[in-house]
């Protein structure tokens, strides 16, 4: 009867000493484990405040134009002493259908052109001028059919839909493939 006396206190301190075991291992593991999701939420942290770190302040509207075809969309980049804009150009059969350049704005009185760098020269692409009866004008260069200048008129709705961060999302995807 000792032997099997024995034989179950044997066990019962084996599998204790086990248990022991098992909850160091259990430790190790959540301390790897805490260690790992920590390391991988500042990871996170780190690349979002990289990110927004990277990312332009922008205004709180679009503003889309359209005309025969074309529409012209603007978004104020960087503050607002800067007066630059992000202008869109789509829906013309053009090189620069899809292209969204960086633009300054060049106020004069009530008019303003909006100016971007072609071939390193100041190129006016989008124009105001009070005197056309509020009327907006964009110059694409080098235009296939002769016609430069494409009049267009301000679209609500087009506006509305328009987010700017998507503006500075294309337009910073189409800067990193230069």
């Amino acid at each position: 009867m000792s032997q099997t006396k024995k034989s179950p206190t044997k066990v019962v301190l084996h599998r204790q000493s086990l248990k022991i075991n098992f909850v160091a291992i259990k430790n190790v593991k959540m301390k790897t484990l805490f260690v790992m999701l920590t390391v991988i939420l500042m990871s996170i942290h780190f690349v979002n405040a990289q990110d927004k770190a990277e990312r332009p302040e922008m205004g709180m509207v679009c503003r889309t134009y359209k005309g025969d075809g074309i529409y012209v969309t603007t978004a104020r980049i960087g503050p607002e002493k800067n007066n630059e804009v992000l202008i869109g150009i789509t829906g013309v059969d053009h090189q620069w259908n899809g292209k969204i350049f960086k633009a300054r704005v060049v106020k004069n009185n009530a008019n303003f052109d909006y100016v971007i760098k072609v071939d390193d020269k100041d190129y006016h692409i989008f124009i105001y001028r009070e005197n056309w009866n509020g009327g907006y004008s964009v110059y694409l260069k080098d235009y296939g059919s002769g016609k430069i200048e494409q009049r267009v008129a301000y679209d609500e709705w087009e506006s509305n839909s328009c987010k700017p961060e998507y503006l500075l999302t294309e337009y910073l995807e189409q800067q990193q493939k230069k």
